[in-house]
Parts: C-alpha cells; sequence; structure tokens
C-alpha cells in the first residue's frame, strides 16, 4: 500500500505541474524497454498486446482464442525482468469462471506486478449479448469485485470505466484511477477505422470524471481510446506541453535509441514514425546522425507548429 500511495502522490504532482500522465500498453520486452526509456508513467501488460504483437487487432484479445488471464502470466517473465523502474499493471480477466481471484490477485502481486486493470472488460460489449451476460453471471459487477479485492490487497487499481453509472461503482470498490475508455485505439495499421468524435468524447470523459470525483475527490481521471488520444499526436496546437511532451516520448527517446546503433531498420522505421506524425515533413531522405540529434535530407516546408515541435525534439532539418 505504501508504494502505491507514494506512486499516487507522485501523478498528482505532475497534475498539479500539468505533466501529462501516460500509460501504455507493452506486448513485448522490447516495447516496455523502449516505453521505459521515453518515460512513461505506467506500464499494462494485455493479452490484447500478444495479439496486436502477432499484427491483429485488440479485439482479438476479448474472443475465445487464448486463455486472457494465462497469457498476462507467461508475458509477465518476458516483459517484468526487463522493466528497471516503471510500474508493470496486470489485465485481469476478471469475470473467468476458472480463476479463484484472491488467490490470482495474491499471484500477480507476488509475480511482480504492481497494480491491475479490468481487461478483457465486458464493458466493450453492448446489446443483447452484453444483457445476456450481465444476466448469466458473467457481467461488470465481477470486475468491480475484482478492483475492490486488489484495492484490500494495497494494488494499484486503474479500471476501465465506460459510463457514469461504471465509474461510480468503481469509485466506490477503492479506484485510484478511472481511465474514461473511449472505444477501441483509432491509430496503427491495426486500428479502428470509426470512433466517437473529439467532441463528444470531451462530454463523456467529463461525465465520468464528474462521477467518480463525486465519490472520491482524490480519485485520479484518465481517458483512452477513440479520437481522444489520437488527436494529442495530430492536431496542430499551441498547446505545447502536451503537444511535444507526448511526441517526445514517442520519437526523441524511443527512436533514439533505436537509431544509436545505425540500424537501417531502425532508421526505417524512424522515418515511417515521424511521416505518420508530421504528415507536412518528407523524411524520404532522413539519414542518421548521431544523437540525440537527427537529420532530414530531404526538402521540406513545415507548418509553424511542426517547426516548434521540431525544436524541441532536436530534429534537425537543413533546409528549415
Amino acid at each position: 500500500m505504501k508504494r502505491t500511495l507514494k506512486l499516487l502522490d507522485h501523478l498528482k504532482q505532475q497534475i498539479i505541474e500539468g505533466i501529462p500522465i501516460i500509460g501504455a500498453g507493452a506486448g513485448t520486452g522490447i516495447s516496455a524497454k523502449f516505453e521505459e526509456a521515453g518515460g512513461v508513467d505506467l506500464i499494462v501488460l494485455y493479452n490484447s498486446g500478444r495479439f496486436r504483437m502477432a499484427g491483429r487487432g485488440s479485439l482479438a484479445g476479448l474472443l475465445p482464442f487464448a486463455d486472457a488471464n494465462a497469457v498476462v502470466l507467461e508475458m509477465a517473465n518476458e516483459v517484468l525482468p526487463v522493466v528497471e523502474g516503471v510500474p508493470v499493471l496486470a489485465g485481469v480477466c476478471a469475470t473467468d469462471p476458472f480463476r479463484i481471484m484472491d488467490y490470482f490477485l495474491r499471484q500477480l502481486e507476488a509475480t511482480g506486478f504492481f497494480g491491475v486493470q479490468n481487461f478483457p472488460t465486458v464493458g466493450l460489449f453492448d446489446g443483447n449479448f452484453r444483457q445476456n451476460l450481465e444476466e448469466t453471471g458473467m457481467g461488470y459487477g465481477l470486475e468491480v469485485e475484482m478492483i475492490h479485492k486488489a484495492h484490500k490487497l494495497g494494488l494499484l487499481t486503474t479500471p476501465y470505466a465506460f459510463n457514469p453509472d461504471e465509474s461510480v461503482a468503481m469509485a466506490k470498490a477503492g479506484a485510484n484511477i478511472i481511465v474514461a475508455h473511449m472505444g477501441l485505439t483509432t491509430s496503427g495499421s491495426i486500428g479502428a477505422k470509426t470512433a466517437i468524435t473529439l467532441d463528444d468524447s470531451v462530454g463523456c470523459v467529463q461525465a465520468i470524471a464528474d462521477a467518480a470525483i463525486g465519490i472520491n475527490s482524490e480519485i485520479i481521471v484518465l481517458c483512452h481510446g477513440g479520437e481522444a488520444q489520437s488527436r494529442f499526436f495530430r492536431r496542430p496546437s499551441t498547446e505545447y506541453g502536451y503537444h511535444a511532451r507526448l511526441r517526445k516520448v514517442t520519437m526523441r527517446d524511443c527512436a533514439c535509441s533505436l537509431l544509436a546503433d545505425e540500424d537501417a531498420a531502425a532508421c526505417e522505421m524512424f522515418s515511417l514514425l515521424l511521416a505518420d506524425l508530421v504528415p507536412e515533413l518528407d523524411v524520404t531522405g532522413m539519414v542518421h546522425a548521431q544523437p540525440p540529434s537527427m537529420s532530414c535530407g530531404a526538402a521540406c516546408a513545415p507548418s509553424a507548429d511542426t517547426r516548434c515541435f521540431l525544436e524541441l525534439n532536436n530534429v534537425v532539418c537543413p533546409n528549415l
């Protein structure tokens, strides 16, 4: 419990200072290593991470392709030994009918996990199927119960909530952090193509936050999914605290580590990443330079926002 409280104090100080809190999913050990190098605050192991690393979509983690909880335990052996200081959380399938949850949570703690999150979650289901899950003893209430048990053990609890009612239930269960879920992520080659709009997300996240804070004024609320997160990377903005911080995590720290070995594949990966994040910049002529500076040999005419971003991230283009 002491280490959980210490982490929460640290995260609250970041909020006071206006520093975004960033949690990242990891599907492999190398992903976790570079996420830590990039400065993330939390790393989460989900069974869906394994599917994403295999080129499949995240929703594969909600279908009967593998034992979700067993996959997370297997991933722990790969990821936990290579993460030095960032708290690693376990995605727990609380509706698993073949797990004694009290024992399983203690097993996760003994393995080295810092906390838990409710994934796979029935919150991603709706309609008749969701109703039938609730009616047959496999509903969201089991996830609330799991979070309550984890909280009593002193684990960090960061559950997904999809509406104000679920937010209230999780807050009452003792959740430390509520993650307002806005649907499947839309970025990347295997992300969703449709999602709730950013404008609609604002109202939904606020409603979930208000509900949680009404129960516990000290609770932290984050958001996940849809356009709510991809816009932080893509939209032109003068809010450079968010604009630059998130891109530093993705590019400067992680990509510079890759480029330090002058690996051709890594250079190509970074070029594609830069092109995705800064579409105005032609990176076809990018070459390796001594980290932490990058150089772009191609002609480019970036916007003012992109220019500011490049300066903040030590990406040097001789044509500017």
